[in-house]
């Protein structure tokens, strides 16, 4: 099998060839660090096995597959920068034919080109994400707050009807609703002036406070 075929999509001499190999780079990062990844491993099998330039490349694959997951650009720089000028070196050492390194080197700089696209685009993914979650965030807290005010409304309006009700009246009329929520709600109306309480722990009462000129 010729050194180029190796290289599978990513080969010259009629196959797809690097406009296919970088097609949509910004959706599939890793998959596309992996593919190319991939054929510097097969391309370096037919290095000597003691070639420094086989372990060192391969090495650099793992980190360049790492740093696309992360998109670590200073890391991931670095690294696209050290294969490619590897490559460059072990290009006319004729281990492999020469077009496989020409594709390789072109797919790596195309990747690195992409690069700052790719973590604008990350970046601005996290932004559209983090204020989705702060509106429904928001919206929660509006449900919320809804909740409570027609609770205290209740209550209210029990205490119009009743005159005075202790805790346990409360858990009564308010079916569903827990006592340390009520004691909440009641807390929450006494500190707001609308309603006073008499007494201490479960015997307290409570009233509606009078306003003037009511």
């Amino acid at each position: 099998m010729d050194a180029t075929d190796s290289l599978g999509p990513l080969g010259v001499r009629g196959r797809k060839g690097l406009g296919d190999a970088n097609k949509d780079i910004s959706a599939g990062r890793v998959n596309e660090a992996i593919r190319i990844g991939l054929a510097v491993y097969r391309v370096t099998q037919k290095f000597p096995s003691d070639e420094p330039l086989r372990e060192k490349l391969r090495q650099l694959v793992i980190e360049s597959v790492a740093s696309s997951a992360h998109l670590d650009r200073q890391n991931g720089l670095q690294v696209f920068s050290q294969l490619v000028a590897l490559l460059r070196l072990a290009s006319p050492l004729g281990f492999a034919a020469p077009e496989n390194f020409t594709v390789l080197i072109s797919a790596y700089r195309s990747l690195w080109q992409h690069w700052p696209q790719l973590i604008e685009q990350q970046s601005q993914k996290a932004a559209r994400f983090a204020e989705s979650h702060t509106g429904a965030t928001k919206s929660n807290r509006a449900a919320e707050e809804g909740v409570r005010s027609r609770r205290q409304a209740n209550i209210l309006a029990i205490l119009r009807q009743d005159g005075s009700c202790r805790l346990r009246d409360f858990s009564s009329a308010l079916a569903g609703v827990s006592a340390r929520t009520i004691r909440r709600d009641l807390n929450d109306l006494c500190q707001g002036g609308l309603i006073m309480r008499q007494g201490f722990g479960a015997s307290s009462m409570y009233f509606l406070v009078r306003q003037s000129g009511a």
